[in-house]
């Protein structure tokens, strides 16, 4: 996909390894990238706290109408995180 080029695959890498959601794939050739729908998707929040510490919460959706509810949507899994202020943030 980079075509050899391993400044670029290793740039690639470390986005990866950093933060998989700001990937930058802008320089591969579009036909080599595979584009697919889906009607599942994943919402994510975080919140920083006044007094330092941080709120995350993830919820993983499918669009489709859910029959015990009736909303558009079904909620395939929910995770939420609490970190908590450390002793070098104080």
């Amino acid at each position: 996909m980079t075509a050899g080029n391993t400044a670029r695959a290793r740039a690639l890498a470390n986005g990866r390894g950093a933060d998989p959601k700001l990937m930058d794939t802008s320089f591969f050739n579009p036909e080599q990238i595979e584009m697919a729908s889906s009607r599942s998707l994943q919402l994510e929040v975080q919140v920083k706290l006044p007094d330092g510490p941080s709120y995350q919460k993830a919820w993983r959706v499918h669009l489709s109408t859910d029959p015990r509810s009736g909303l558009p949507w079904r909620l395939l899994a929910a995770q939420q995180t609490f970190e908590p202020l450390t002793a070098g943030d104080r």
